[in-house]
């Protein structure tokens, strides 16, 4: 593995990050304004040797700090990096973190955590807490609906046939032998993997936790779900078929009148590296999406996909932010849908672009970013942006922090407080 940074860079990107924190998309604080953000932190375990370095874990402490709702990817089975970070933030802040999910207990998979760090001095818990799954009789409807494609894949696949030989033929007579009273070797349960295209269950199960966010002294506040998810990464078939499910639950949640506001945050595994023709695609299921609202009035806001009006000073004006360290693609994502007025006036985007009404990053209004710390790290210790690099200069550069850091970058969106409604800027 490439060399961490020494102590020396690291003083000279503290540095660099200090004459200009807004060059690099992170967030200052404003008055009448919460901060919530995604980290894909990559396998977010353990300390020391095997794990993360205490300086490595105090910029990371210090760029969460700056939110005050984190949604957190890729926590291990070992939580205490995740506890350190916590700790390095401040005691005021809140901990929530889901079981492990990517695989059943006793078996092996992708095992991860998600977790949501926050500051409950402007971001309070509710009572829910909850995942989001299928449930068995919508798998067996799916299945019934199937049926035959289901049966044809079991079928014929290799390790579908592994399994019923081992279940029904291997361990009966591995249990015979040894009732029996011989002493044979036990036999190895073989892999598995079987590809099917219709969606029965996520392969890692979002985690969803209730926040409220008290608006100006007498006022009321947004009470709203907050949905930290890690979705299915390989086939693009998987993909789609995990957004289309996440997004069918949500809408029908919220529609449901069970919440009002759902934020979702995380790794989404969108794939934008076609900017034109992928947006195309986005903006057709984007679409679909909108027209869900069963004659109900349904608000989604999802900026992401779209060129930011007013971007950092490093990134191309017309093209929309890139989330993972090489800059190429824009997997994660923080997307909102509301029956509030005030999300559809205020932060609503459209199969067009950014809602008219919104003006993105001026005072008052909400704004969202990347803190882009490939940038960071390139201007500081290369004296050029990460894409000013030669190819092969970018990949030697990247692999110092792909892994002791992230391959992932902080997104963010900055919503503002309520406030009366009279109060509203009208000059939108």
């Amino acid at each position: 593995m490439a060399e961490m940074f020494t102590k020396a860079e690291w003083d000279a990107i503290r540095q660099e990050l200090n004459r200009d924190p807004l060059k690099f998309g992170l967030p200052m604080r404003q008055y009448g304004s919460v901060l919530i953000a995604s980290f894909n932190i990559r396998k977010l375990g353990k300390l020391g040797a095997k794990g993360r370095d205490d300086a490595t874990m105090r910029f990371l402490a210090d760029v969460c700090r700056r939110f005050d709702l984190v949604a957190v990817q890729e926590v291990m089975t070992d939580m205490t990096a995740l506890r350190r970070l916590r700790d390095l933030m401040g005691e005021r802040y809140g901990l929530a973190v889901s079981d492990v999910v990517g695989t059943f207990p006793g078996e092996r998979g992708n095992e991860e955590r998600l977790a949501f760090i926050y500051n409950p001095a402007l971001v309070r818990r509710a009572e829910l807490v909850t995942s989001v799954s299928t449930s068995r009789t919508k798998v067996m409807k799916t299945i019934a609906r199937y049926h035959q494609e289901l049966f044809d894949e079991m079928e014929t696949n290799a390790t579908a046939k592994a399994q019923r030989k081992y279940y029904h033929e291997d361990l009966p007579e591995y249990h015979r032998k040894v009732a029996a009273g011989e002493k044979p070797r036990a036999p190895k349960e073989p892999g598995f993997k079987v590809d099917v295209d219709p969606f029965l269950q996520f392969i890692r199960e979002p985690f969803a936790v209730a926040f409220e966010v008290h608006g100006h002294p007498g006022l009321g506040s947004y009470d709203f779900l907050a949905i930290n998810a890690h979705l299915q990464f390989g086939r693009m078939q998987d993909r789609k078929a995990e957004a289309r499910a996440m997004f069918e639950w949500i809408i029908n949640k919220v529609q449901s009148e069970d919440a009002t506001n759902i934020v979702i945050l995380g790794d989404l595994n969108f794939d934008l590296d076609r900017p034109e023709e992928d947006l195309k695609e986005i903006i057709t299921e984007f679409k679909k999406i909108r027209m869900r609202g069963k004659n109900k009035t349904l608000y989604v806001s999802f900026p992401f996909i779209f060129p930011h009006p007013q971007p950092t000073p490093l990134h191309p004006e017309g093209t929309v932010y890139r989330t993972n360290i090489r800059l190429s693609q824009t997997y994660d994502q923080i997307g909102v849908f509301s029956r509030d007025e005030q999300v559809g006036k205020y932060l609503e985007t459209t199969w067009t672009g950014h809602g008219g009404n919104t003006k993105w990053g001026q005072p008052s209004f909400p704004d969202y970013g990347v803190f882009n710390f490939s940038d960071l790290f390139s201007v500081a210790l290369n004296g050029k942006p990460l894409n000013d690099l030669t190819k092969a200069q970018r990949t030697t550069f990247t692999k110092r922090f792909e892994h002791k850091v992230s391959d992932h970058m902080p997104i963010w969106y900055r919503v503002p407080l309520p406030v009366p409604k009279e109060s509203f800027p009208t000059d939108v």
